[in-house]
């Protein structure tokens, strides 16, 4: 299957050259699910800022494709151009079956007036309480809260964090949705290698700092105990850190 995720501030995640740009709580989800479905065998797309990289370039098996640059175009007129025709121009070359997008926003209105134009589906993540609460949603004007409702009425599917914010959209906009919970990829992934937990070293210590357990300091464990990290070969202050793999473990609903 072939599936696009749309979120602008999604490749400093995806891309270390790219981090000194903003990062948000969504772009890590997005990202995180991505890749677990491009280890399971999906077509991962993206459509992301434009941030001068060349467009459709592949991290990690995932295609980005480039909408518009965050500054881009006159204040009023940008809504028409750059803002959706990019918009438009990007979802269209990343060619999906399926859309998901987070985020209140005129995105999910400008998305899905595409997928009901070339008949996609459209699936939408809450990323907050007040993306479910019609009198507390965080969108300034007036055309973008309409086309965030029309949005969500055109959805296929509605993901939510909660109970409580599955019965504040059926409240506030009268639809369903389905509870999924957050997704937490743990240290490791598929291929790289990661340095080994790495303490401090006694030496390193200023007069006064005080340890918090002996068995803190280059793997060493009281008598009787059991220390929790693997241990370490030497101090690490002058050796080199041995390295380990750890296999990927994605916790949560996909």
């Amino acid at each position: 299957m072939k599936i696009c995720f749309v979120g602008l501030d999604n490749l400093p995640v995806l891309a270390p050259e790219y981090r000194q740009h903003t990062i948000g709580g969504e772009s890590v989800q997005q990202t995180l699910l991505g890749r677990a479905l491009a280890r399971r065998g999906h077509d991962v797309s993206m459509v992301v800022a434009d941030y001068g990289q060349r467009d459709a370039t592949l991290w990690e098996r995932i295609r980005t494709f480039k909408a518009y640059r965050p500054d881009a175009g006159i204040p009023v007129l940008r809504f028409i151009h750059p803002r959706w025709t990019g918009m438009w121009s990007a979802l269209a070359r990343a060619d999906a079956d399926v859309y998901y997008t987070s985020c209140a926003g005129m995105q999910v209105g400008l998305i899905a007036l595409f997928c009901r134009r070339h008949r996609r589906r459209l699936v939408f993540r809450a990323a907050s309480d007040t993306d479910c609460d019609r009198s507390r949603l965080l969108v300034r004007f007036a055309r973008d809260r309409w086309l965030y409702a029309y949005g969500l009425r055109r959805a296929h599917a509605i993901l939510v964090q909660s109970a409580w914010q599955q019965e504040t959209l059926a409240r506030s906009y009268g639809l369903s949705s389905r509870v999924a919970g957050m997704l937490v990829e743990k240290r490791g992934l598929v291929g790289e290698q990661h340095p080994a937990p790495q303490e401090a070293c006694p030496g390193s210590r200023t007069r006064g700092q005080v340890a918090k357990r002996e068995d803190s300091h280059c793997g060493r464990t009281p008598a009787g105990r059991r220390s929790s990290f693997p241990r370490r070969q030497a101090c690490g202050c002058k050796k080199k850190e041995r390295f380990v793999s750890r296999p990927p473990v994605v916790l949560g609903r996909l």
